[in-house]
């Protein structure tokens, strides 16, 4: 077998050339695409995340700001109340008395169920406590 000098160029076509072929270059292009698109899906789904989770901290807020209010603001006793925030948030509170009549006269300090009850955005929020409540004995 006879060996060419590495200089020469081969009998049938052109020297070979560097670079990337046209197939290549479409290849990397469509795998670039693909993954800037699941990127992009990705980014959407932490924005969407982000909002919703702003969404239940607003509508927590509120709750507790309404919670902390029963009591001193609101007053205790077998009631329901309900209104909405400037934001569009519905919320609802409920008192009652808690434990039955024998129980509340055999107490001396009495107590009051509340709930908290925040919807809208999508998003709900419940909380619910006892307080010390202000019932006269026997009541």
């Amino acid at each position: 077998m006879r060996r060419l000098p590495r200089n020469t160029i081969p009998a049938r076509g052109k020297p070979p050339e560097a670079g990337f072929t046209l197939i290549e270059i479409l290849v990397a292009l469509a795998i670039l695409g693909l993954a800037l698109g699941a990127v992009m899906v990705g980014l959407r789904n932490s924005a969407t995340g982000v909002a919703a989770a702003a969404a239940q901290a607003e509508a927590l807020t509120v709750a507790q700001s309404l919670l902390a209010a029963e009591g001193t603001s609101l007053p205790l006793g077998d009631s329901q109340t309900a209104g909405a925030t400037a934001d569009g948030l519905q919320w609802r509170v409920i008192t009652k008395r808690w434990g039955s009549v024998a129980d509340r006269q055999a107490r001396l300090i009495a107590a009051t169920w509340v709930q908290v009850q925040v919807t809208g955005q999508g998003r709900s929020v419940v909380l619910t406590t006892l307080l010390p409540g202000p019932f006269a004995r026997g009541g």
